[in-house]
């Protein structure tokens, strides 16, 4: 288990979310027609595993360097717990899967741009541009961007307005993001020897940039709206969003200081998730009303393979909350922080998925017919359903008090919350399976 875990940290699992996020959305706005839940989920494997391999060759070229600064020096390869060898290994094995998934599912070209885009970011960025030029965070974030365009590729056999947009998006969002980790970490990464902005330009001049970058990413994250088949929910979900994430960068540049900087950081996180949230919720919701217009079921659309994604999500959720659980136990209070972050990703996707499936399909066909375990499963449906209602608020408070520092507060919430979150989860799960699987049709 441990060596598993070891593994599983060389891809940097708290980016996952992103990977899902964005490639998901680019697969719904490409598609325009009936969504092959398979397909979609193959394609999103496929991205994950190239996106792995290229964090994973990252952390083996860099091992020397992250010993030098706290939020890196416990990563498997510092800290011992990996060999080097067997690290590369696992990279370039991951290197290999991915693009081969994704070469059976979407053809030859998105194969060649995950193959790109981990060549590039290993490469150029992490080789090349990284140790030498602030620039590289810019130039970096076509690595970063790069899931939409595989994603569009895949579904297409070649990339447009959808996959550009999203890419674009993304690429805008990445240097306000790094900057504000570099203005509070900016100590750590001039020990590691990284030319960061704030080093070269000094802070004042990042601020600048950041904002400059923000009004830049309000209007292209508005472009979907024109020219895909995003509408009104969009459109207010960008814009809000974008309101909020320029005047955080206001109060960073009047303020000065790295409190604020770290406030960017949390608010450039939900701000990107928001924005692919919007999407879904969009998306869902056009599915919703052409089905009740019609009359006739969701041409346009078929939503059924979410209780699927749900379920897988529910189940990621819950070994992350195990692996959280387990962190915290042994002291690795840094990498517990981000686990639980990526858990508390993994559920708000859950939630968004659910809620457009909700609102987009028929549910005469998704009753319990096993007269004798009905009780079971309604019991087990009732708490599920009145406890995952307490468990948005209460992570929402564990980070909140984790962020702030309120450590002994945050303890004693968690002895109540992690239970809740962790049943939440699991009976997600099963759930799908007596509904889906356990299940008989209606006499």
């Amino acid at each position: 288990m441990n060596a598993l875990g070891a593994y599983l940290e060389l891809t940097k699992p708290r980016l996952l979310p992103l990977v899902l996020f964005s490639g998901f959305p680019a697969i719904w706005l490409a598609t325009r027609g009936p969504l092959d839940g398979w397909n979609a989920g193959l394609v999103l494997l496929g991205i994950s595993l190239a996106a792995g391999a290229a964090n994973a060759l990252n952390s083996y070229l860099e091992r020397d360097v992250d010993r030098h600064m706290a939020r890196t020096a416990s990563r498997p390869l510092p800290s011992g717990r990996l060999t080097p060898g067997s690290a590369l290994t696992f990279g370039l094995s991951l290197g290999v899967l991915g693009p081969l998934v994704l070469w059976q599912v979407g053809g030859v070209l998105a194969a060649l741009v995950a193959l790109a885009g981990i060549l590039f970011y290993v490469f150029i960025y992490t080789l090349w541009l990284k140790p030498r030029t602030p620039a590289a965070v810019i130039v970096g974030g076509v690595s970063g961007a790069i899931a939409p365009l595989i994603a569009d590729a895949a579904v297409h056999g070649s990339i447009g307005p959808a996959g550009w947009l999203l890419f674009a998006i993304v690429f805008v969002w990445q240097p306000p993001h790094f900057w504000a980790i570099a203005l509070f970490r900016q100590a750590e990464y001039e020990r590691a020897g990284f030319p960061l902005l704030p080093s070269r330009a000094g802070g004042d001049r990042t601020r600048t940039r950041i904002l400059r970058w923000i009004g830049l990413l309000i209007p292209i994250s508005l472009l979907p709206v024109w020219l895909t088949d995003l509408s009104g929910v969009y459109a207010c979900g960008a814009a809000s969003l974008g309101a909020w994430f320029l005047w955080s960068g206001v109060a960073l540049r009047r303020e000065r200081s790295r409190e604020a900087a770290r406030r960017l950081f949390r608010v450039s996180l939900v701000y990107l998730i928001g924005i692919f949230g919007s999407m879904l919720l969009d998306l869902g919701t056009a599915a919703g009303v052409y089905a009740a217009t019609q009359g006739s079921g969701l041409r346009a659309l078929d939503l059924s393979f979410l209780p699927a994604v749900n379920a897988s999500l529910n189940a990621v959720a819950t070994g992350l909350l195990i692996w959280g659980r387990a962190l915290i136990r042994t002291g690795r209070r840094d990498l517990h922080r981000r686990v639980m972050l990526g858990a508390f990703a993994t559920s708000s996707l859950f939630l968004v998925l659910y809620v457009l499936h909700k609102a987009s399909r028929n549910f005469e066909n998704t009753s319990y017919n096993v007269e004798w375990a009905q009780p079971i499963y309604l019991a087990i449906l009732a708490s599920h359903v009145l406890l995952a209602m307490t468990v948005p608020v209460l992570a929402l408070v564990l980070i909140r008090l984790g962020w702030t520092g309120r450590f002994d507060s945050h303890r004693s919430l968690a002895r109540i919350a992690w239970p809740v979150w962790l049943y939440v989860s699991v009976t997600g799960v099963v759930i799908y399976v007596m509904l889906y699987h356990l299940n008989v049709s209606p006499a």
